[in-house]
């Protein structure tokens, strides 16, 4: 659906309430919430004049998807009118007489393509978008599997996305907020996708999170089958018989061969109803499974309970793993600097030097936290700071200074 929620006319709104015999009362209630909408826009960063909105739901209204599933209960009645009669079912949703599924704003209408049906269907829409507002983009479905160019259109928004937040020198705590909310991307370096308490940034790996989704699939059909698609699974290709012993036939539409291709993974897991402890699959019991056992990093109650800034904690976690872009990395990349400390002028930049041994550095620490007494090594600092913070001590103070 085209905008779906700014489209729903007002009008049309309460007329189907009334229709559905809500009370008066009610009704106004919720059209007095619907049609105070006011907004402006903003032009060079200032706000505009404010105007009154004329149709259209709030995005983000937790009463917005109730309303939307009403309006659409018309196009619902309508289709009903019609079904069987003058437009016919699709061959494979028969059994279930299902013909229209509606998610949100997202319409998809099941039917046999024959023109008497395309052309009823067709009289329905319109019928819709005069009187709710509502606009069908009739967007095709793929029923093959999807090749790169169904996807370029996501990877050129995600892109988009990306260099828009790059263009604001992001930290890496900030860049690591950035790969979390918008992809949780794939990423190459075996460590950031580890535990926090292993040692890792804890990103999801996308390969295993989708065989973990492959694997929910698959105890649903074992488990969930008075759900509509489960059932329709079970008309069409199960017929009722086994999942685990199911042979799955050449023929079978290619998502669901996915699904069964799965069944592999099961004996990783040792039993599926594993990563069902109530009832209910949880996915990431699963990935966790999918994932493995790795051994625990002797710094991780220095990583994993501490109060400092995020900011702070990745530099920390940077400057442990020797990843800070100190001289001597640098002169490993190709540059000709002066190795000397900066800061001190006695030895060469190195994380060990400077978050230890460094005189102005030593200095400093002494002075930012004056009631804690420092190794001389970097390394007996992080063994004692990682004991300190088992204890609950607030490291927030040593962090920063660390950082």
């Amino acid at each position: 659906m085209a905008k779906a929620y700014n489209s729903v006319e007002w009008p049309f709104l309460k007329c189907v309430m009334q229709e559905m015999s809500f009370p008066s009362q009610f009704i106004n209630w919720v059209m007095n919430c619907v049609s105070t909408v006011s907004y402006f826009i903003l032009i060079n960063g200032f706000p505009g004049i404010l105007f009154r909105a004329q149709k259209g739901l709030r995005q983000g209204d937790p009463m917005s998807p109730f309303l939307f599933a009403l309006s659409m209960e018309y196009f619902s009645r309508c289709l009903k009118r019609k079904k069987g009669d003058i437009i016919k079912f699709h061959p494979k949703c028969k059994c279930s007489e299902v013909m229209e599924l509606l998610l949100a704003d997202d319409l998809l209408v099941l039917l046999k393509a024959d023109l008497p049906s395309m052309h009823a269907l067709n009289l329905v829409l319109d019928d819709l978008s005069m009187v709710s507002g509502q606009l069908y983009l009739g967007v095709p479905l793929s029923t093959k599997r999807l090749g790169i160019q169904d996807c370029l259109v996501l990877v050129e928004n995600i892109t988009s996305r990306i260099n828009h937040w790059a263009a604001r020198n992001l930290s890496l705590a900030g860049r690591l907020q950035l790969v979390r909310s918008v992809i949780q991307m794939v990423v190459e370096i075996l460590v950031v996708v580890l535990p926090n308490s292993c040692g890792g940034l804890n990103l999801s790996r996308l390969d295993l999170w989708n065989k973990a989704a492959m694997l929910k699939n698959l105890w649903s059909f074992a488990h969930k089958k008075d759900r509509l698609w489960i059932r329709w699974i079970n008309n069409y290709y199960l017929k009722h018989s086994d999942v685990f012993n199911y042979i799955v036939p050449s023929t079978i539409f290619w998502m669901l061969a996915k699904i069964f291709d799965s069944m592999r993974l099961v004996v990783n897991l040792q039993n599926l109803n594993d990563c069902a402890p109530h009832g209910h699959f949880g996915m990431k019991i699963a990935y966790k499974k999918l994932l493995g056992q790795h051994l625990k990093v002797p710094w991780r109650a220095i990583w994993c309970n501490n109060k400092a800034t995020p900011r702070s904690v990745v530099c920390m976690w940077q400057t442990i793993l020797n990843r800070l872009p100190t001289i001597d990395k640098l002169r490993k990349w190709g540059t000709s600097w002066d190795p000397m400390c900066r800061l001190c002028n006695v030895a060469p930049e190195t994380r060990d030097h400077l978050f230890g041994y460094c005189v102005f550095i030593r200095k400093v620490k002494a002075f930012v936290c004056s009631d804690f007494h420092w190794a001389t090594s970097f390394a007996q600092d992080v063994h004692i700071m990682n004991q300190l913070s088992r204890k609950k001590y607030n490291t927030k103070a040593l962090v920063i200074t660390m950082s």
